[in-house]
């Protein structure tokens, strides 16, 4: 027999050691730290695994009716399953990623779209959809997360990461004395959850590898950066980030060869509720409180709900 609450305690206990966890961040100012990135954010080192991601969903026949993208960033997914589906609702609690969403629809004539500001634990039950999905979004990290995803769709899919706990960023970490880790988002722990529970939950894992050659400077900004979104940095901290990356440096160029892991889930609820069915309950499935009035949702009408055929493309 699975044991539940085993598997869930040494999730949350992984979950515990990511740098937001070590470093005390709130909520609320995790959230300004991806307002802050929303310009800059990029998809560029899981491109690849992104459209593999969506080419299985659409051959498994999932992306035909309406999807709900949960912490859709600036539509990393949305877009290219736009051209598949019958409709997308996004949604996501900063601003700044929907703007670069809707600008992109506007410039690829993108009509079937719909965006939210709207807090990803927090949607109403009338959003739901035939898909709820999401990808790499740390609010929908956990058990409660994954049974309210239920009530969102008729069938629930999630994207989060595989790849080995071994990168450089972690290197810096530990020379600033923090033994940090990225485990608790991998996806074998809601997968195993998930079973425990009952589901039918297929695991798929998708690879992308990469190959980056940059200067040593280019690289300790960057890590400079990273860290001091989670705290202050003093001298001696600035030249620890340094001397790692120093470390990792060849003639003055850090070249790095990494290999990205994504497992994508896929499961069916126990319980199927249509959609205009917004109060029943079964197991499994806690009620859907409304969005609380600080992050209350915000429909966008300047996306258009109107599918557009010019769009249909496959990748």
């Amino acid at each position: 027999m699975i044991d539940t609450e085993a598997i869930v305690r040494e999730w949350m206990e992984a979950a515990g050691r990511h740098p937001r966890v070590g470093e005390g961040k709130s909520d609320e100012e995790f959230s300004r730290m991806w307002e802050a990135s929303s310009g800059t954010y990029s998809c560029d080192r899981y491109s690849v695994i992104r459209d593999d991601v969506v080419r299985h969903l659409d051959s498994k026949g999932l992306l035909e009716g309406s999807v709900l993208d949960i912490g859709c960033g600036p539509g990393t997914y949305a877009v290219p399953m736009a051209s598949r589906a019958s409709s997308v609702l996004a949604v996501d609690l900063n601003r700044g990623m929907l703007d670069r969403l809707e600008a992109e629809c506007r410039s690829e004539g993108i009509r079937n779209m719909r965006t939210m500001v709207c807090d990803c634990r927090a949607i109403p039950a009338s959003c739901r959809c035939d898909l709820a999905f999401t990808s790499l979004c740390p609010p929908m990290n956990s058990p409660e997360a994954l049974m309210e995803m239920e009530g969102l769709g008729r069938t629930c899919a999630y994207v989060s990461s595989c790849s080995k706990d071994d990168g450089l960023e972690l290197k810096v970490w530990k020379a600033l004395g923090r033994s940090y880790s990225y485990k608790g988002y991998n996806t074998d722990f809601p997968f195993e959850y998930l079973k425990s529970v009952g589901r039918d939950a297929e695991l798929v894992r998708f690879k992308q590898r990469q190959h980056q050659e940059s200067s040593e400077d280019e690289v300790v900004r960057r890590f400079t950066s990273l860290v001091s979104r989670y705290r202050e940095l003093d001298d001696g901290m600035r030249e620890a980030i340094a001397g790692v990356v120093a470390d990792s440096s060849e003639d003055g160029i850090v070249r790095t060869d990494t290999e990205t892991v994504m497992g994508l889930l896929v499961w069916t609820p126990l319980v199927r509720r249509s959609p205009r069915d917004t109060s029943a309950e079964g197991p499994g499935f806690p009620g859907h409180a409304p969005c609380p009035r600080s992050h209350h949702p915000q429909v966008s009408d300047r996306v258009r709900r109107r599918p557009c055929n010019r769009h249909r493309r496959r990748i």
